[in-house]
């Protein structure tokens, strides 16, 4: 298929399968757009700096009936999601031919991890087999410090496309949603057919799987229908949040158990014999809202990952350098002498020299190079990352100088020359934030609208009890008791 076709598919595809204005439209909490509106949904944290999942065993949980994971309260969520629509189909709310008919996990959370060093590998072969072994730039290269020298030039021609730094990678197309933990796939599918999203969006049962979908505080995915991605700022997922919290701390409060919840409801919660959740948040419990805020959510689950960045950027370059000795161990060069003789006053003579290029080790590596080089390293990496009309050269070399300066003061006095301490690193990843242009700049607000708790406003206890305690209209399908 050529692009223009692709194209003319993709416009078809939002302005008449899942248009931008009416029922499915932004304005519609059912859907999120990761292709134009929040393509980094749950891999931005509310200041918009990026983050990575804490993969480790208190933040995941295993999907029912799959070998798949995600975060722990969307585990419960979804559950408690597929169980409801079980109970739609036994009680034949559902058409029997459709295609959404069984909610069954197929792809949860992908390990950023994991897919960060498998896209460092390519990046290696194009550094190392292609853009180093060039003869421009390979007679060049006697050492470390040479790889390093060329190194800052495939920067300069290249990371705009294919990033080095795994922010910049999160940031990237090279990048799944599926890295949140956030979003689960129901359907094996390539994004790229919109004849499958059509099949899905017209299915007869499409408007009451994303009605339910909502209801248990899930968006589905506008370009990937087959898509659910938990809405962090809605009242039914902050309601897994609390859950999830009591069950790891129950000595702090216990559960209630189903029957002895009363028949009045905390948000979007059903009846009293309903297996969704608490009805009513007791007050001793609003000290335990754990994320209570969207800000407190990123704070909880996921870490910025510019505190990794120069780490990992250290070990890729001493691998990438290494690969390379092993790939062109030696090189020779060629250099001219000149010479006196009693018939001419001068000679010149062309001899050769083999120069055996060595391995690095990590350790050597910092020795030669201290923290104020990685960071100015670092710093130019990820200008060149974020956008060609903000590449190093365009940049006023005051304004450059002012937040190299600064950076390094910030790490001098408050990280106490210890770079893993993060206050350098964290006001580099402001700075660079900052000069982004205009037209790429987002609203955070568009990202994780609709919280429980919003970021910016200050609740007071009182006050989170007394919205825990109030009653929310509820919508009802017949015969299943609510909800």
């Amino acid at each position: 298929m050529s692009t223009r076709e692709i194209f003319n598919d993709r416009k078809f595809y939002k302005e008449n399968i899942y248009p931008t204005s009416g029922p499915y439209s932004d304005h519609d909490v059912r859907v999120i757009d990761y292709w134009y509106n929040r393509m980094f949904y749950g891999r931005v944290d509310q200041s918009l700096t990026f983050v990575q999942l804490d993969e480790n065993h208190n933040t995941r949980k295993q999907l029912p009936d799959s070998s798949e994971f995600a975060v722990d309260f969307v585990v419960d969520a979804f559950t408690d999601f597929r169980n409801y629509y079980t109970k739609l189909d036994v009680m034949e709310h559902l058409h029997q031919t459709s295609y959404i008919k069984e909610i069954r996990a197929v792809k949860g959370l992908q390990s950023s991890d994991t897919l960060y060093k498998n896209y460092i590998k390519n990046i290696s072969d194009l550094v190392v087999g292609v853009f180093m072994n060039h003869p421009k730039y390979n007679k060049k290269i006697r050492g470390f410090g040479d790889f390093v020298k060329y190194f800052k030039v495939f920067i300069n021609q290249t990371v705009r496309y294919m990033p080095i730094t795994k922010t910049g990678f999160i940031g990237s197309r090279f990048c799944t949603p599926l890295v949140s933990g956030l979003a689960i796939n129901l359907a094996e599918a390539d994004h790229n057919i919109d004849d499958f999203k059509e099949t899905w969006v017209e299915d007869l049962n499409f408007d009451l799987f994303a009605e339910t979908a909502k209801k248990y505080g899930f968006f589905v995915d506008r370009n990937a229908p087959w898509r659910i991605v938990a809405n962090v700022g809605s009242p039914q997922m902050q309601r897994y949040w609390l859950r999830a919290k009591i069950t790891k701390e129950g000595s702090v409060i216990s559960a209630p158990k189903i029957e002895e919840i009363p028949a009045n409801c905390w948000p979007g919660s059903g009846s009293p014999g309903a297996d969704l959740g608490f009805h009513i948040i007791p007050p001793e419990a609003i000290e335990m809202m754990d994320p209570r805020s969207v800000k407190d959510f990123f704070k909880k689950y996921y870490a910025p990952t510019y505190l990794f960045d120069i780490k990992e950027m250290k070990k890729n370059l001493v691998d990438f350098y290494n690969a390379f000795v092993i790939s062109s161990p030696s090189v020779k060069v060629y250099k001219t002498q000149n010479c006196s003789n009693y018939v001419f006053s001068r000679v010149s003579k062309l001899s050769a020299e083999v120069i055996v290029r060595n391995p690095v080790t990590l350790e050597q590596a910092e020795a030669l190079y201290g923290d104020y080089f990685w960071m100015n390293l670092y710093y130019d990496v990820r200008l060149a990352e974020i956008s060609d009309k903000t590449s190093i050269n365009k940049i006023e070399k005051s304004k450059y100088d002012r937040v190299m300066r600064d950076a390094k003061r910030i790490y001098q006095f408050i990280d106490k020359k210890v770079l893993d301490n993060g206050h350098a690193m964290g006001y580099i990843n402001e700075a660079v934030k900052g000069f982004l242009s205009l037209d790429t700049r987002v609203d955070p607000y568009k990202y994780y609208s609709g919280q429980l708790f919003p970021w910016s406003v200050p609740y007071t206890q009182a006050e989170l009890s007394e919205f825990a305690q109030q009653e929310m209209p509820i919508s009802s399908i017949e015969g299943l008791g609510g909800y």
